[in-house]
């Protein structure tokens, strides 16, 4: 995570993080509502992040909700028939779990 962001996120003009721990996904920041580094600070602390509410949501915020989740479902749908497992972040830790 620590690579993420401080190498990648700072080349992105605009970057999402999401809940993908079930669907439909959750969108929990962008960087129109949060800085990289106040997004890095929530998550090395443990904070839990809320879902991002529909008013604070920009039109490119939308568009990404609908294609993150079918790119979930499909990815979830391959995951379920090829028997592999998901790795998601859970509680500021790196898991695997059930499709």
């Amino acid at each position: 995570m620590k690579l993420i962001f401080s190498e990648f996120l700072p080349l992105a003009n605009t970057w999402h993080f999401w809940d993908a721990s079930k669907l439909p996904l959750e969108l929990l920041a962008d960087s129109d509502n949060l800085s990289a580094t106040d997004l890095s600070n929530n998550i090395t602390t443990n904070k839990k992040l809320t879902p991002l509410r529909d008013d604070q949501l920009s039109e490119t915020a939308r568009k990404a909700i609908q294609a993150a989740n079918r790119s979930a479902e499909k990815l979830r749908d391959q995951k379920r028939r090829l028997g592999h497992k998901l790795v998601i972040v859970q509680d500021g830790k790196v898991v695997t779990v059930d499709p």
